[in-house]
């Protein structure tokens, strides 16, 4: 995901993380266990692999 002007202008002290993540999920950010489970879908990847990478 390209670091938007939007979120260049978020990136501050001040700023609390989820209101990145908010703001990275509404620009299209993609979670990494949630891009596992489609990978999962299409026959890529077990479920087991994406527990073992993002953690339980």
């Amino acid at each position: 995901m390209p670091y938007s002007e939007s979120l260049k202008g978020l990136t501050t002290k001040d700023t609390g993380l989820e209101r990145l993540r908010e703001k990275a999920l509404a620009e299209g950010l993609v979670l990494l266990r949630q891009n596992g489970i489609k990978k999962m879908l299409q026959g890529q990847t077990t479920y087991q692999e994406i527990l073992r990478v993002t953690g339980d």
